[in-house]
């Protein structure tokens, strides 16, 4: 974290100059000064590109921050929650291929999200690599990992606008690459299972916002027919058909999805 012209000089570097190095009033131990300038310091590398460099001084950072310890009894972590040292977790690439991340190079802990729910919203959210979560810390009890994610300002799940929008994002561009019959069949069961995921969250918050629902996902084609490769918005389809489908303009929703009808039928 110190430049090599703040280390003390040959000899006094040898361990058995530490004593007097200490008793004369050298630093010994990585403040929270000290941790909060290498993070700028690392923000500033990274403002541009992320080379090996700063994947390396990231990487040290966060190990460092999360080895101190009683860290949740410090001031650091709320005092580099907002600085851009982290390097964000990525997706895999098909899912930037419908829609890309945000466009940061390096992200802060503020108003971020664990990976776990990379798939609601990666195209609107900050996310955190596991490596940086309080939550690999599995020797310390969920409290303290709590008590972290909270200095942080670390999001336990993404925000329901977040989600709502990330559906527009991804549905959208979906239903162009489907007009264009530019959906691999290697990617169908991965973009339904996707989709599955974002009904089930959208589904928690529906009864509670219904108007928000019916002003963003009517018009929206949330909903992807694995077997027909199309998206179709929630007004053409229904729960069961006495008749021949009419594809795309009236069908049955597809079975995989019959216990989000709920949340379909917007």
């Amino acid at each position: 974290m110190c430049r090599k012209d703040e280390f003390p000089g040959e000899p006094f570097q040898e361990e058995c100059w530490r004593y007097l190095l200490e008793t004369a009033g050298i630093e010994s131990e990585v403040t929270s000064d000290l941790i909060v300038q290498f993070a700028h310091h690392v923000e500033g590398l990274g403002r541009t590109r992320v080379t090996d460099e700063v994947v390396q001084k990231s990487e040290m950072l966060i190990r460092h921050i999360f080895n101190r310890p009683e860290l949740e009894k410090q001031d650091v972590l709320g005092r580099i929650c907002g600085i851009k040292f982290i390097v964000p977790y990525i997706v895999e690439k098909w899912k930037t291929d419908v829609f890309n991340q945000p466009n940061a190079i390096l992200i802060c802990y503020k108003n971020s999200i664990s990976h776990e729910y990379s798939d609601i919203c990666w195209t609107t959210c900050s996310v955190l690599p596991h490596a940086a979560h309080p939550q690999k810390l599995t020797w310390k009890s969920t409290k303290i990992q709590n008590k972290m994610i909270e200095q942080l300002h670390i999001c336990k799940e993404p925000s329901l606008d977040s989600v709502i929008q990330h559906a527009q994002n991804i549905c959208d561009s979906l239903k162009l690459m489907a007009d264009k019959s530019q959906i691999h069949d290697a990617n169908v069961i991965k973009i339904k299972d996707v989709m599955v995921q974002v009904y089930a969250c959208l589904l928690k918050y529906k009864d509670s916002n219904v108007m928000k629902y019916k002003k963003t996902l009517l018009y929206t084609p949330i909903i992807f027919h694995p077997k027909l490769k199309i998206l179709v918005t929630c007004n053409r389809v229904v729960k069961s058909l006495q008749t021949n489908e009419i594809k795309p303009y009236l069908m049955e929703v597809p079975e995989e999805y019959g216990e989000y009808f709920k949340l379909l039928r917007c």
